[in-house]
């Protein structure tokens, strides 16, 4: 049975703009409406939805930005492509705001365009949806959708039930592929709702104080599960620390007691922290972080990049490690200034003797580029996607030290 026809909706004041983007969407199959206004979009928007939405940046009355805006009030799960002949600068810069709204944004495309170039966007957009969800409803909204979000009661019940697992992802070199580690992701297998990601529940554990038992839970999956493994190789495990977490100056003695007890290095075990955790409590964050160095864990800052004063945490904390936010690395491949940022971060961090790692990999393209710079690692997509336990170990197994991550070893 063949799958309904996929519905575009684009917002050009141009009508032959309109009437060009129309024509190369019904070329790939797609049902499309075109509108010249802002009112008319919302309008149609009510009706019949969208699968994929081509957005002008220069409205009249209602500018792009503006728009990405009312979207996302909507809570919109459309795929976005951003459309204008502005500076190719600010066309990124919306492209950003789209993401960092937390839109589905499909590209950006500058006017005038390819059709060629809109013809394989929209091919793309069947596979364009965010992992680990359900397909969506087309052009639903968050009223639309039901969405339910857990209770606290619901939390104590899910800690007590050890409902709180782990899948792991790996970390590879980029330049010779071997496996380094993995990273300790957090998955709540909720008896209603299903699996659900540190999205949908981080916040409300923080805010009722029971981060520290799902830290402690967290932990003890992580290296038993090291610990489990049949591969002799030191592989590393990176774990994520709640910024609720730093307050508490008995936590690297916890955490050095658990390691201690699975008959693991500490050397092995990477605890991240975003730059925002150690400005919670500054005092407090750099007597926990420096604890931990002291018992040999290695630090990381993630999501370096994205805040206001990454620079100073490098300079105060003692991290070992350096991870570039996914927003820089998933815009390499069309971004000379995410280009011209992440070759800055590579020498910048190696100049301090800190280690690299690229999140958010999702090509091969992309991993062969951070090997060239001088990245160290790297992990994403396009290496693997976080798997539970026993997916991780079979992974493991798969990719022994003789044989390295094939997309590297056959590059």
């Amino acid at each position: 049975m063949a799958s309904p026809a996929r519905h575009l909706l684009v917002l050009d004041d141009d009508a032959s703009i309109g009437t060009t983007i129309a024509y190369i969407g019904e070329q790939v199959g797609m049902i499309v409406s075109t509108v010249q206004t802002p009112e008319a979009f919302e309008t149609a928007l009510d009706a019949f939805g969208a699968d994929v939405i081509i957005l002008d940046l220069l409205m009249p009355g209602c500018d792009g930005i503006e728009m990405l805006h009312r979207l996302h009030a909507r809570g919109c799960t459309a795929d976005i492509i951003v459309n204008s002949g502005v500076e190719h600068r600010v066309l990124e810069a919306a492209g950003r705001t789209a993401r960092e709204l937390g839109l589905n944004l499909l590209g950006i495309l500058p006017k005038p365009f390819s059709p060629r170039t809109l013809r394989a966007m929209l091919r793309s957009s069947e596979t364009a949806s965010a992992p680990e969800q359900a397909p969506r409803p087309r052009g639903a909204t968050a009223p639309h959708l039901g969405i339910m979000l857990p209770c606290v009661a619901e939390i104590d019940a899910g800690l007590l039930a050890h409902q709180f697992h782990l899948h792991y992802q790996p970390k590879i070199h980029c330049a010779s592929g071997e496996l380094e580690g993995f990273e300790a992701l957090v998955r709540w297998d909720h008896p209603m709702l299903g699996m659900l990601t540190p999205e949908k529940f981080l916040a409300l554990v923080e805010s009722t104080q029971r981060i520290d038992e799902l830290t402690s839970q967290v932990i003890d999956q992580a290296l038993a599960w090291l610990a489990a493994l049949a591969d002799k190789r030191p592989l590393g495990m990176a774990i994520n620390l709640s910024p609720r977490s730093l307050g508490n100056i008995e936590l690297a003695d916890l955490i050095e007691a658990k390691c201690v007890e699975a008959g693991i290095d500490p050397a092995r075990i990477t605890l991240e922290i975003t730059e925002a955790s150690a400005m919670e409590d500054p005092i407090a964050g750099l007597a926990v972080t420096t604890r931990f160095c002291m018992k040999a864990f290695k630090l990381a800052i993630d999501d370096f990049g994205v805040g206001y004063s990454s620079l100073v945490q490098l300079a105060r904390l003692p991290f070992a490690e350096l991870k570039i936010d996914r927003q820089f690395v998933q815009d390499l491949p069309d971004s000379a200034d995410s280009r011209a940022i992440v070759e800055a971060i590579v020498l910048l961090a190696h100049r301090l003797g800190l280690a690299v790692t690229a999140e958010g990999v999702e090509n091969t393209a992309t991993l062969k580029y951070l090997a060239a710079i001088g990245c160290d690692t790297a992990q994403g997509f396009a290496i693997a996607r976080p798997m539970d336990g026993n997916s991780a170990r079979a992974w493991v197994e798969a990719h022994g030290p003789a044989e390295p991550w094939p997309e590297r070893a056959s590059a």
